[in-house]
């Protein structure tokens, strides 16, 4: 099932780059969430593009306090984290042509990086590192 999921939301992140005409490359991540962040919220300026906050090397969940989730939904996640702790990620079984980070070297980078000036100085150097590539990153479902 958690397959059929990532298979879902990876094509459907395909078909919507197509259709909206997205050029750039992804690399894609799968990662295990040991943690539930909440009351994250990704600082947004008017008019300006702001660069989303790295992702963490650990694969949290972050749940913004005024998310979609009800308290039923959040303890429901937390029962499932605990249940999927020891899913081990197969790219096999992903039916997508999609190229994914290598995990150690990504996990390295990460820890190199867990003090960053910026978000956008967090990101010129993951491009310098792994290519002019955009990063997709999804948790286990």
């Amino acid at each position: 099932m958690k397959y059929e999921v990532l298979n879902q939301l990876i094509a459907e992140d395909i078909a919507g780059n197509k259709a909206s005409a997205y050029t750039e490359k992804y690399l894609y991540n799968i990662s295990k969430p040991v943690d539930l962040k909440f009351r994250e919220i990704v600082p947004e300026k008017e008019n300006k593009i702001v660069e989303p906050p790295p992702p963490s090397s650990h694969g949290p969940i972050y749940l913004p306090e005024n998310g979609i989730f009800t308290k039923d939904d959040l303890a429901y996640i937390k029962i499932q984290l605990n249940t999927n702790s020891d899913f081990i990620f197969k790219p096999t079984k992903i039916t997508s042509k999609v190229e994914f980070i290598d995990t150690e070297k990504f996990q390295k980078f990460q820890k190199s990086q867990e003090n960053y000036i910026s978000a956008k100085d967090y990101w010129k150097k993951f491009r310098a590192e792994f290519g002019d590539i955009c990063l997709r990153n999804y948790s286990i479902p």
